[in-house]
């Protein structure tokens, strides 16, 4: 879900194979405006490379509107595609209205799942969850579509070494992905990857080379359980929210501003449900 200008709110649906567009009043009323449907790609349903399970139909997993706020991106899991649309804002938040243009393909069975941009808007990542991966795009606002994305980097979200994962044959995939205040370190969470000490799943840390924007991994640490469904930073930079969707526990990180390091655990909260989502 993201939201973009005079009350413009766009959610992706995952089961549905679609995207929809909602104008909200200034009353808190949620006016539906649009539903687009996908299909799968020609030629994919069926082929032997894809994941059958979780690539059987077109599945959008996030929402995300670009820094100028003319672009929705949407990570299309099940076509192996990063959707484009081009935001046009009425005069009345109503008439709004977004328009797809040419996708952006992806790696088969890369599994686009979430994307986040720097806070320069000059640099884009994006997590590819059935590979366990995150590539790195340069942003230019340029081409037929008016936004293009170079490709400069493609590593393992465990780190230096590590070829794409198959989730054909394992339970590891990679999920959420965070970037610090200040641009300079990247987080992402693992699920299933069971690699630390105590046996929960882990985070990995990466520096951002602010000038060109590639990733140097550092370190993985404990997310503090099983399935890291999502993690958020504070907005002063100094926690790091974990939400372990197994274990049914967000827990507090205290995160060191200078070297981006994860420390230690300060406060948890065990919970009924599953928390899947974090928000300050």
């Amino acid at each position: 879900m993201d939201m973009g200008k005079n009350g413009f709110l766009i959610t992706a649906s995952y089961d549905a194979s679609g995207v929809n567009t909602y104008y909200i009043k200034e009353t808190g009323e949620i006016v539906p405006l649009q539903t687009l449907m996908f299909t799968l790609p020609d030629g994919q349903a069926g082929h032997p490379d894809i994941d059958p399970v979780r690539q059987d139909a077109a599945h959008p997993h996030e929402s995300r509107i670009d820094p100028t706020g003319k672009f929705l991106l949407i990570p299309d899991l099940g076509s192996d595609y990063l959707r484009i649309f081009e935001i046009t804002y009425g005069e009345k938040g109503e008439d709004s209205r977004i328009k797809e243009v040419e996708p952006l393909v992806c790696d088969t069975r890369a599994g686009p799942r979430h994307c986040y941009f720097d806070r320069t808007g000059k640099f884009m990542y994006l997590v590819e969850e059935l590979a366990s991966m995150v590539r790195v795009y340069q942003v230019e606002y340029s081409g037929p579509r008016g936004i293009d994305f170079k490709p400069i980097q493609r590593i393992s979200s465990l780190g230096i070494g590590k070829g794409p994962a198959d989730t054909r044959v394992q339970r590891l995939k990679a999920a959420e992905v965070a970037i610090s205040p200040d641009d300079k370190h990247l987080y992402i969470s693992n699920r299933y990857d069971r690699s630390m000490p105590d046996g929960t799943d882990s985070i990995a840390h990466f520096l951002i080379n602010t000038d060109d924007g590639t990733l140097t991994f550092v370190e993985l640490t404990s997310a503090g359980g099983i399935n890291p469904r999502h993690i958020r930073l504070s907005p002063d930079g100094s926690w790091i929210c974990i939400a372990t969707q197994d274990t049914n526990r967000v827990a507090m990180f205290k995160r060191d501003l200078e070297t981006g390091t994860i420390l230690e655990e300060v406060v948890a909260e065990g919970q009924s449900g599953q928390p899947v989502c974090i928000t300050w």
